[in-house]
């Protein structure tokens, strides 16, 4: 039985890989980072992006592509220099994403 199944969930839990490494081949047009969890949650893609593919300005400080400019105490974010972020399979990865819906935020 799947993490999907056994919760009862609609959408796939989305592992986050975070690294220092470049993870593979990155994806070829710029996209929301949000975005492509929740393409990921409905079709179990994985995708890979880097720095120069990501759209969100904010997306850029909170997985540490970049420090912030004009807030030097935003939080939360990660602190290490981060060079691609992995989307997809929960497997190896350093954080799971789950969407649900409110009946099922509150029996997790």
């Amino acid at each position: 039985m799947s993490l999907k199944e056994g919760l009862g969930l609609k959408l796939n839990p989305v592992g986050i890989k975070i690294s220092e490494d470049v993870l593979g081949k990155a994806i070829s047009k710029p996209e929301y980072f949000d975005k492509l969890v929740r393409e990921s949650a409905v079709t179990g893609k994985t995708f890979i992006a880097t720095n120069d593919k990501l759209t969100d300005p904010y997306s850029h400080v909170s997985l540490g592509f970049e420090e912030p400019k004009y807030i030097k105490d935003y939080e939360p974010r990660i602190k290490k220099k981060v060079k691609s972020v992995k989307i997809g399979p929960v497997e190896d990865a350093d954080v799971v994403l789950f969407i649900v819906n409110p009946e099922q935020g509150m029996r997790f």
